[in-house]
């Protein structure tokens, strides 16, 4: 039975790897320079792989210098790629560690060694690998610095964003938490099996690792609305949906919708760029009111907001409804801006009368002109 050999492997990897650079190429402003880097890291990788399958065991003195280079390229790249992973963790989650010179010298120590190690090893064998009288490789004596390293960066590439999202208040961005933390699973488990086994496994895995998590950000770039980064109209349609099929008498599911009271006029006034700004502000303040409850939050469109609640009676509604309007109450008073803002807010519980999505939403927003119409009223 066939089975591809090594070098093919890499052969295929590379292509897949040219395929997201040139994928990512077109995104440089929403990809950070990690992100990028990791993708060089990952090719130089597996360039070098394939030619150490090619030369190794040669014997050939003339391509002796490029045979170290290619391995000495290989057990860096090992290590590089887990670190310029764990600075895109940094930079997805913290990025203000990112301009502390004592922390990026820190961060940077255990690869500073690993490239100490594969400079010294292109001159002097028995430290991360050796070439017999033939040039067949044989792991060195300090191989094993390679594996600390690279899971050193690894677990701490895993666990930043674990702990990121347990401790995350916003449904968003622990989700988003999340999916950074599984990006690693790929990487262990090629690891793993390659240094215990010899199975050549963590190319293919560093591999899939990134095509993952591209695909990741570009479903983001296609859910995430980009002004206020919270859910688009697309995802709130999809949660919804999934939410009325599931919801009964013991799941009450209610939709709150919220507008911006005189959105208009202060575009029309103050600007597009300051309109901007008070969506973001609204949004900032939506995100932390909905916290933990199990609700969905997302931009329905222009200055328009729903969120989706679930497994909520009226009176927890009620309690978020107003801690909404007092965190936007709040937010005017320490603002000092030249308008104030306020939101209308309305509210529908679903029955099983209406016969479809759109006129659940239309009652949700027939209860936020009522809202609307009652406080003008008191005006």
């Amino acid at each position: 039975m066939y089975s591809a050999a090594p070098y093919e492997i890499d052969i295929l990897c590379l292509l897949l790897l040219g395929l997201i650079w040139y994928k990512a190429y077109c995104l440089t402003h929403a990809l950070s320079q990690s992100f990028f880097w990791m993708l060089r890291a990952s090719f130089v990788l597996c360039f070098a792989d394939l030619l150490r399958y090619m030369l190794d065991g040669t014997g050939s003195l003339f391509l002796l210098p490029l045979l170290r280079l290619a391995n000495s390229l290989f057990f860096v790249g090992l290590a590089m790629i887990p670190f310029f992973w764990f600075l895109y963790m940094k930079a997805a989650l913290y990025p203000a560690h990112l301009r502390s010179y004592w922390r990026m010298t820190i961060y940077s120590l255990p690869i500073l060694l690993m490239l100490f190690l594969g400079i010294a090893s292109l001159f002097f064998d028995q430290l991360l690998f050796s070439l017999d009288s033939q040039h067949t490789y044989m792991r060195g004596q300090w191989h094993f610095v390679q594996a600390v390293v690279s899971y050193i960066y690894t677990l701490a590439a895993g666990i930043l964003p674990f702990l990121a999202a347990v401790r995350e208040r916003s449904y968003i961005r622990r989700r988003n938490a999340f999916l950074l933390a599984s990006f690693v699973i790929f990487p262990i488990l090629g690891g793993v099996l390659q240094t215990l086994y010899r199975v050549p496994t963590i190319i293919p895995a560093i591999t899939v690792a990134l095509f993952y998590a591209f695909a990741v950000l570009q479903e983001n770039r296609i859910s995430i609305d980009p002004l206020t980064k919270l859910n688009n109209r697309y995802q709130l349609y999809q949660y919804l949906s999934d939410s009325i099929l599931s919801c009964g008498k013991d799941r009450p599911l209610i939709l709150i919708m919220l507008d911006v009271d005189d959105f208009k006029q202060i575009n029309d006034v103050y600007g597009h760029v300051a309109g901007d700004q008070a969506l973001c502000c609204i949004a900032h303040q939506l995100r932390y009111a909905v916290g933990r409850k199990n609700c969905f939050l997302g931009r329905y469109g222009g200055d328009e907001f729903l969120i989706v609640c679930n497994k909520m009676d009226l009176s927890a509604v009620q309690s978020l409804i107003r801690d909404i309007q007092q965190r936007v109450r709040a937010c005017n008073e320490q603002r000092n801006k030249l308008y104030t803002l306020s939101l209308s807010i309305g509210y529908a519980v679903y029955e099983e009368t209406f016969s479809s999505m759109q006129e659940f939403i239309a009652a949700a927003d027939r209860g936020m002109y009522e809202e609307k119409k009652g406080q003008k009223q008191l005006v």
